[in-house]
């Protein structure tokens, strides 16, 4: 029985505005397998208030880097896999700790925002805690509030475990075309809550998780997953990979961007490359060359012959 450990850790992250970025990140590792990697989007426009004695940061500044930072606490003082309704718990923790940032950033100063779309301190948040089980297995546990995502990619392809929070009914494809507005996001105050996925994964596979400027400029979610593969295959090393795929996502993505993947089972780069290549060359076949010039009608047919895999979890 083998016992599968992080190959590798794949982080890309760009703010569209150096230094005023929204967008944030942590993850951590106890042993070679086990540990937790998250992303949070900082919401923009319901966070838009700024804070004086935040040097004048954004409530969606705060929030993210908050996230982040309580997220590292709680693995540390808890971790994800001993509470026995975890996404209540990490809930509870990460609403305490909200309530303390408000107390430290709020003054009379700032602007008072009101309407159905303001929040204090709002972030979205999607987290995947991994733990090595023995059989070439991974227990994974995805926590979630709001539109940044949680997937698993192996040879079959991309699978998201995660599920977008709008108030309106929207797959990955829609979502591409719509406005939808979220309804669940972290944020200082009641109200909130935090969904959970377990599942066991069978090695090799890559652990992702990301927020939506990673994934939400792009034609169909196919191409997200051409995105990291054929950037994958034209690197030769993890840095390379990392680079590429900021490289790919700097010119069509309209918005901050983080995204981290955790490799487990691979003996090697080179071997991650060589297992993933024959499923870019499916991808390519059966969906980015037919996708090239098509009308919607044929864009939507490709993604529901694609949908059936990517949502098989």
């Amino acid at each position: 029985m083998m016992t599968p450990v992080l190959s590798s850790l794949i982080l890309a992250e760009k703010p569209k505005m150096p230094g005023s970025g929204e967008d944030a990140y942590s993850c951590l590792f106890k042993s070679a397998g086990d540990g937790y990697i998250a992303v949070f989007d900082g919401c923009g426009g319901m966070g838009a208030k700024k804070y004086a004695a935040a040097d004048g940061m954004t409530g969606a500044y705060i929030a993210s880097r908050s996230a982040a930072f309580l997220s590292d606490l709680y693995y540390y003082q808890k971790g994800f896999w001993k509470a026995e309704d975890c996404a209540e718990d990490y809930r509870k923790f990460i609403s305490e700790g909200f309530a303390r940032v408000k107390d430290n950033v709020s003054d009379s100063s700032g602007i008072l925002i009101k309407g159905n779309m303001f929040r204090e301190l709002p972030t979205t948040a999607a987290l995947a805690a991994i733990e090595s089980t023995p059989n070439n297995t991974i227990m994974c546990r995805y926590l979630w509030a709001g539109d940044s995502r949680g997937y698993f990619l192996d040879s079959e392809g991309m699978c998201q475990m995660t599920a977008d929070e709008f108030y309106t009914d929207e797959d990955a494809f829609t979502n591409l075309r719509s406005d939808a507005k979220l309804k669940n996001v972290i944020h200082a105050g009641a109200g909130f809550q935090i969904n959970e996925k377990t599942v066991q994964l069978n090695t090799p596979t890559a652990v992702i998780v990301a927020t939506d400027g990673a994934f939400g400029y792009l034609l169909t979610p196919m191409h997200f997953e051409h995105l990291l593969l054929s950037t994958l295959m034209e690197a030769s090393s993890e840095n390379e990979w990392q680079e590429g795929i900021v490289r790919a996502l700097s010119p069509v993505s309209g918005d901050d961007f983080a995204l981290i993947a955790a490799l487990y089972g691979f003996e090697s780069f080179n071997s991650a490359k060589e297992y993933f290549a024959p499923r870019y060359e499916e991808l390519c076949r059966d969906y980015i060359t037919p996708s090239a010039g098509a009308d919607d009608d044929t864009l939507l047919a490709l993604w529901n012959s694609y949908k059936t895999n990517y949502y098989r979890r």
